[in-house]
């Protein structure tokens, strides 16, 4: 494992710049990056980690010098709240200016606003004639006015001529000067630490990122209380049966909708997974698809539930599945002519755990996932599982 020194200076080779010669705001603002990074390695892992924590920069002190240098996009709201009075209206910036590639790579703060000494606050530009992209800053500002583009909060806090602002020199508005080191602060302690703000003092309180200070924190959102998946009587009865262990486990996934599905994988690395089905290759490979309307585990359903289960519950239906998924059908199979020792609960468990085996098998094996296939390693698990349960019967 590389030193702190070393990664530090791996991170400023590979995400330093002229203007933020920092990495520091390359994980504050992807759109201070440089375009020539890793697609895979330490770095590229990092920066992939860094981008799953969710910022908020509400509380944040930025100052105007900071403003100024950093990329336009970086000014803005990429989110609303639902209590926001805008939420229902709202696109991001993304979707409003897809087709504006110089608003989104070539802007930055100084090409919008500019330093009005006598209020001490920043202003929307009235002329663009000596700037880089003079259409492309008077049409982001038109934007701003418009309402289809919406600043961020410290951004405004700098617009307003009621808050008392330091007087800034030239040399500290020019884009070569270092970036204030406090507004780094702020923003990275924003990603580190929570924040809440205290009604009585009508400040936000920082906290400190511990568990300690986690708990601490009063609960602006109450989470809502989620049914139980099970009632106790059929957890005791779910963890009573006697069924292979690895059928337990899948079960128990199952249950808490902890599946791998491609669907799954491809929102988390678009670039990397697809969303379809490995087995028919034309639908989203979903839970309900994953496990039951994938038409070759549709097949082998129809096939094992006429074969094993009493003609009143055999209809294969997703809504019949999620009654055997949570034991919502009477145990008994008494007087049926295959395995009649076994409950209702004994042969879904294994039905279960063979689509299950079944499929990993053929994605890391190429095994053919042929339903005849499914049906005798079925027949040989029950077979398997009946035995166990008669072995006091045997001499």
């Amino acid at each position: 494992m590389p030193s702190v020194p070393v990664l530090r200076s791996t991170l400023s080779l590979y995400l330093g710049s002229p203007r933020f010669p920092s990495y520091h705001w390359s994980f504050l603002f992807p759109q201070t990056r440089p375009t020539n990074l890793p697609t895979s390695g330490p770095v590229f892992n990092i920066i992939r980690a860094v981008d799953s924590i969710q910022t908020n920069f509400s509380s944040c002190s930025v100052d105007i010098p900071t403003i100024l240098r950093l990329p336009f996009l970086s000014l803005l709201q990429h989110a609303l709240p639902p209590s926001h009075p805008l939420a229902a209206t709202f696109s991001p910036p993304s979707t409003i200016l897809q087709s504006s590639r110089t608003i989104r790579r070539n802007l930055f703060g100084s090409d919008i606003f500019k330093y009005d000494s006598f209020t001490r606050a920043l202003h929307f530009r009235q002329s663009f004639r000596h700037l880089p992209h003079p259409c492309a800053s008077r049409r982001a500002v038109y934007m701003i006015h418009d309402h289809r583009l919406l600043l961020n909060t410290f951004t405004l806090h700098n617009m307003s001529t009621l808050t008392p602002q330091p007087l800034l020199s030239t040399a500290q508005l020019s884009p070569t000067s270092t970036p204030n080191i406090e507004s780094l602060h702020s923003l990275l302690t924003s990603m580190i630490s929570s924040t809440h703000f205290d009604p009585e003092t009508h400040q936000f309180q920082q906290v400190a990122a511990s568990t300690k200070g986690f708990k601490s924190l009063p609960s602006s959102n109450p989470p809502s209380s989620r049914p139980p998946i099970l009632k106790p009587a059929k957890w005791k009865k779910f963890w009573s049966l006697s069924i292979p262990l690895n059928a337990r486990n899948t079960w128990f996934r199952v249950l808490h909708k902890k599946i791998t599905t491609k669907d799954l994988l491809h929102s988390r690395q678009p670039t990397i997974y697809h969303p379809f089905c490995d087995l028919c290759h034309s639908s989203r490979d979903t839970i309900d698809h994953f496990l039951f309307t994938c038409p070759l585990k549709h097949s082998f359903w129809s096939s094992a539930l006429d074969t094993y289960m009493p003609p009143a519950i055999s209809h294969n239906t997703f809504s019949n599945f999620q009654k055997f998924l949570f034991l919502e059908h009477p145990p008994s199979r008494h007087g049926h002519p295959l395995f009649s020792d076994l409950s209702v609960h004994q042969v879904f468990a294994c039905m279960l755990q063979t689509v299950w085996r079944y499929h990993y098998q053929h994605v890391f094996n190429d095994t053919p996932f042929l339903p005849s296939l499914l049906l005798s390693s079925l027949h040989n698990t029950l077979y398997i599982l009946h035995s166990q349960e008669n072995l006091d019967q045997f001499p």
